[in-house]
């Protein structure tokens, strides 16, 4: 149950405080936040204290490299967000495959990471703040019965609406 190594280079199954296997992916994502401070000159998290960090750690985002650096190549961003992935299957499998995208990335040839998509991101954000969707879902779920509700008593005056002018031109007639 203790913590062991820099918080500040300690992957997020390190410090979360649950029973895993720590593997050859917790050491890259040591490699990507050594990679990330070596080319934004900023930790990638910067905590005042070992809560603040250790949440931070476990519960946000890296800032995208690009945003403190715009010179850098968006390739080299994809390939240190890879790295600091919050889940260890979503980062590279072996120090061999980002040997290799390194040397693509060199080399101007495609690389193999991705940059994650808005709906992945989403998902991810999901499962940091179970709360915020919960909060969400219910808030959506009212708004909805709302809206079914109102439509109906609109619905219904319409109906009244139209039967009053249909009554009217009757008379008219």
């Amino acid at each position: 149950g203790e913590l062991l190594g820099t918080i500040r280079y300690a992957s997020p199954e390190q410090l979360s405080g649950q029973p895993v296997v720590l593997d050859h992916r917790a050491d890259l994502y040591a490699l990507g936040a050594t990679f990330y401070e070596l080319l934004t000159l900023r930790p990638v998290f910067a905590g005042d204290t070992r809560q603040s960090l250790l949440h931070q750690v476990l519960n946000q985002e890296p800032l995208r490299p690009r945003s403190i650096d715009r010179r850098l190549p968006v390739e080299l961003e994809t390939i240190l967000l890879k790295l600091l992935s919050k889940t260890p299957v979503e980062r590279y499998r072996s120090a061999r495959e980002l040997a290799d995208d390194l040397q693509r990335f060199l080399r101007d040839e495609p690389i193999s990471a991705r940059p994650p998509t808005l709906l992945e991101r989403a998902r991810k954000w999901g499962r940091r703040h179970p709360t915020h969707v919960g909060a969400a879902v219910i808030i959506m779920f009212v708004v909805l019965v709302i809206s079914a509700i109102s439509n109906w008593f609109i619905a219904q005056a319409n109906s009244r609406v139209r039967a009053a002018l249909n009554q009217e031109r009757l008379r008219a007639e």
